[in-house]
């Protein structure tokens, strides 16, 4: 949404047709302030390619693209890719969740097994490079290292 359709949207406000009809407004610090300037075409193209890459990884399973399956499992598709997506939020930022959840909790609310959380979350971790505080916090203190390859094997 552009800053002008917000305005316009605003009640009371009145509705311009376009920016002139609006003398002395200053657009150009509007659309600044709301954040509208901060991006340039190829980072555009960059939010487009790992948008893509996520995408990938929640509905094929990995993210080069390859389906990875689900292990021979007969679990229905749409709750693999639920339970993908879910990971992959936790991973990312657990604040997503009411009350910041750890895994363990957060797969007992959307009854998803705790050993599929937690393969699943490990594999967003190794195939993302990504790891929340409650990850870290938990690799001090079992004081394991894991390799990408480990991940993936657990």
């Amino acid at each position: 949404m552009t800053a002008q359709r917000l305005i316009e949207g605003v009640e009371g406000s009145e509705p311009t047709t376009n920016r002139e009809d609006s003398e002395g407004f200053d657009w150009a610090e509007l659309e600044r302030l709301m954040g509208e300037d901060e991006l340039e075409p190829i980072e555009y193209q960059r939010l487009a390619f790992a948008l893509g890459r996520i995408l990938r990884w929640v509905i094929l399973g990995n993210a080069a693209g390859r389906s990875a399956g689900n292990s021979g499992r007969s679990k229905d598709r749409r709750h693999v890719i639920a339970d993908r997506v879910l990971a992959l939020a936790w991973t990312i930022n657990p604040e997503i969740f009411d009350g910041r959840p750890s895994l363990r909790t957060l797969a007992k609310r959307y009854g998803v097994h705790m050993s599929v959380a937690s393969r699943t979350a490990r594999r967003a971790t190794a195939d993302f490079g990504l790891q929340n505080r409650e990850q870290i916090e938990m690799r001090k203190r079992t004081k394991q290292e894991l390799s990408p390859e480990e991940i993936r094997r657990n």
